[in-house]
């Protein structure tokens, strides 16, 4: 028998993670995992390969459980 240990979701990629309890499934896989991205002037996305800071970035919501925003 397999446990899930740890449930995070990464809603800005490179992001940091947030800890769940429990999360909804949705056919695009977790609610509100890895929904946006940071891309540069160009429109080229930036990951933390070049810019390690983005792991600081906190990604907090402030909403509906419904899935819409205020």
């Amino acid at each position: 028998m397999r446990t899930i240990s740890g449930l995070y979701t990464y809603p800005l990629k490179s992001g940091s993670g947030i800890s769940h309890e429990s999360c909804r499934l949705l056919a695009r896989g977790l609610e509100r995992d890895r929904r946006w991205m940071v891309v540069d002037e160009n429109g080229d996305f930036v990951t933390q390969r070049t810019h390690p800071m983005l792991a600081t970035v906190v990604t907090t919501f402030h909403g509906t459980d419904d899935g819409k925003f205020v």
